[in-house]
């Protein structure tokens, strides 16, 4: 029993610093673009106007949580669409060519980023429970 709750302690305290993380991004990516939100206390105040957006969706309730994650992931794809449809035309071949193996410090970092992106697919289990024919619903909410 000491071996699960630590597995949950751990996985709570990892969910916990990868949302801070994305968060300090957020607010570095925003104060890039609105250089007066740069100070440390602007940046508290964006990161708390984040988290206080959060709670406030998901006190509305569930259909307006979901249409939340809806409209953030059409806001996140669009721009990423765009810029790989754009860049696809600007690939120059010999740019592609490895001359060397990547350093061992170079692929961690590129296996901690991997592993950063794909973290968090085992939450749409959670609810597996509640959902109407899970069997079905479930997987399709994964691969989504």
């Amino acid at each position: 029993m000491f071996f699960v709750r630590l597995a949950g302690m751990l996985y709570f305290l990892t969910a916990i610093g990868a949302v801070a993380g994305v968060v300090n991004v957020l607010a570095n990516s925003v104060a890039l673009v609105i250089p007066f939100l740069g100070g440390w206390i602007m940046r508290v105040v964006v990161m708390f106007a984040v988290y206080a957006s959060l709670v406030l969706i998901n006190i509305r309730g569930v259909r307006q949580g979901a249409g939340a994650v809806t409209v953030i992931t059409v806001a996140k794809l669009l721009p990423l669409l765009l810029f790989v449809g754009v860049g696809i035309f600007f690939i120059h071949p010999p740019n592609l060519a490895w001359s060397g193996w990547p350093s061992s410090k170079s692929l961690g970092d590129a296996v901690i980023l991997l592993i950063f992106a794909f973290v968090g697919i085992e939450v749409a289990l959670i609810p597996s429970g509640e959902v109407k024919n899970p069997a079905r619903t479930v997987p399709r909410s994964a691969y989504l």
